[in-house]
Parts: structure tokens; sequence; C-alpha cells
């Protein structure tokens, strides 16, 4: 066991949503409403089961609270993670979507795909909880894991950060850190701004655009797509 499984819903909001921003960049827009229409009003019921952990975590021996990065720093880091990870969560390996790019889709349709910037149960179409990106701290900050380290940070699907939580690898019964599986995979990036612009570029709808754009395309840009991708494993020392 690597984390959670990647369960077939996901696969099927992927795939509508997939369509639907494909359709919506290209003008098609009754092939988007008929993509967004097939998955309309699945709102996540609310409730991810904390991981089974072996031991407790606790703070590392003689640790202060580390320094976090700013937030706009905060965004490019968190960019940087979903790029070179594919949009893949590191620990069920489900292929994802950042969440600002759901978020953009939200804007054009948002009776179909409800959004709620609190992930307030009953008020979120359940593809934020299944597709959408954190970045997680491999090492968690509350534990003393580095903040404003790029190589503790690791793209998760929602449900698995939060059935993690605080605690570290070690801490949970059976999770790894898995290197994607799926060097196609892009996450939708190279869409997102002409997404944008179809859907009236927003800035209002919670998505946070004008931070995510460029941090996206910017982190994608420095990535080389095309290269050999090397294993993106924390190393422990680097992570503290």
């Amino acid at each position: 066991m690597t984390g959670l499984s990647p369960s077939a819903d996901a696969e099927r909001y992927r795939g509508a949503i997939t369509t639907a921003v494909r359709a919506l960049v290209a003008g098609d827009l009754p092939g988007a409403y008929a993509a967004t229409s097939s998955i309309a009003g699945e709102i996540w019921p609310g409730g991810v089961l904390a991981a089974k952990r072996v031991r407790e975590a606790s703070l590392t021996p003689g640790a202060s609270p580390p320094a976090r990065p700013n937030s706009t720093e905060y965004v490019r880091l968190k960019a940087r993670a979903y790029v070179r990870d594919r949009a893949q969560c590191r620990y069920c390996g489900q292929r994802l979507i950042p969440t600002a790019i759901l978020v953009a889709l939200h804007s054009k349709y948002p009776s179909e795909v409800p959004y709620n910037t609190r992930f307030r149960r009953g008020s979120i179409h359940s593809a934020f909880w299944l597709l959408g990106t954190e970045a997680d701290h491999v090492h968690a900050g509350s534990r003393g894991g580095r903040w404003d380290s790029f190589d503790n940070l690791a793209t998760a699907c929602v449900v698995c950060n939060t059935a993690k939580g605080d605690a570290d690898l070690e801490d949970l019964d059976g999770w790894t850190l898995r290197d994607p599986a799926d060097q196609e995979w892009d996450g939708l990036i190279p869409l997102y701004r002409p997404l944008w612009q179809q859907v009236g570029r927003p800035t209002s709808d919670g998505g946070g655009h004008k931070s995510w754009l460029p941090a996206l395309e910017a982190a994608r840009a420095a990535d080389h797509l095309d290269a050999p991708r090397q294993s993106t494993s924390c190393a422990r020392e680097s992570c503290r």
C-alpha cells in the first residue's frame, strides 16, 4: 500500500474534465457542456479516515519551528512541485489537475462543478477532493520539517493529504513516496491560460489565478519536460 487507492470516480472525473477543458479551449461550448453535465452535481459527501499509524508523530528533538515562506514564494514552490511530479499524487498515484484549473472550469459551470474555498462538506464537487492538488510536506512543518524546502514537498490529492495529516511516512502503516508513473500526464497545465481566457479571465472565483498562472507557467518552462525524469524521493537531510 502506498497511500489510498485511486478511485474509479476519480478517473471518470478526470476524463470528463479533460474533455471539457479541451473543448472550451477549442471553442466547442456544446462539447464542454456535455462533458461537465456527465458529472454534474456529484457532491463530496465528506469524511476521510486518517491513515493508520504505527507510532505517534513527535517533534524532532531540538527542532525549532521552521520559518514559513511568504505567500508568493510558497505558490512558486508548490507549482514547481506539481510540475516536477507530473501532477500525480505521490502517495496513491492518481493523475491530478491543479486546483486552480478546476476552479477556472467551475467559473464557467458553477452549478455542474460547484466549488467552496473552504472545501465545505455538501458544497463542493467530489472532483476537487479526488483530483485537486495539494503540496504535502513529507516531513510536516508542525513536526520540524522545512516549509521552504522544495525537496520536502510532494504533490498529493486532497484525500491523501488529509488522511496523512501531520504524520511522517514512517509513522504510517504501509505509506511510501512513489515516483510519478505517467511521464506524459501534464495536469492540463499547458491549457490553463487559454482556459482562463475562454471563461472570461476570472479574478474573484477563489482560484488565485493571478498567482497560479505565472507560477505554473514558469515552473513548466524551467522543468524541461522532455528530459528524462529522475527520482524525486525526498532526501531526509534536505527535508529538515
